[in-house]
């Protein structure tokens, strides 16, 4: 398991299930089965971001590695065919994806302050 931010957009095409699969720079070195998610809210006038909160969780299915020999995502959610093509440089810098198997989202969300 592992903990990364998130903002409330990017979470909200993981729940409608448009976004898949979760794109990273680099994998946490050992066997994955949950990503835990901070999630930022909107911007406000006053605020640049709102607090995170850890409020979801995700069964993720086991890493994919960004290489031109081995077999491609389903082309079936948001850069997912970004990923896949490894001309392209907008993925260059997320060479890992992880598919999404399920969401969860927390009963009881909580802040970073109550997490440290």
């Amino acid at each position: 398991d592992f903990m990364m931010s998130i903002t409330e957009d990017d979470m909200n095409q993981i729940k409608s299930g448009i976004r898949n699969y979760q794109f990273l720079r680099e994998t946490p070195g050992r066997r994955v089965q949950r990503i835990w998610y901070l999630v930022s809210g909107h911007p406000s006038p006053t605020r640049a971001r709102l607090p995170r909160s850890l409020a979801f969780v995700c069964e993720v299915g086991p890493v994919r590695m960004r290489r031109p020999y081995l077999a491609p995502l389903i082309e079936d959610g948001v850069l997912n065919a970004e990923f896949n093509d490894t001309d392209n440089p907008l993925m260059d810098s997320l060479p890992f994806a992880f598919r999404i198997c399920s969401v969860w989202e927390l009963k009881t969300k909580f802040s970073v302050q109550t997490l440290r």
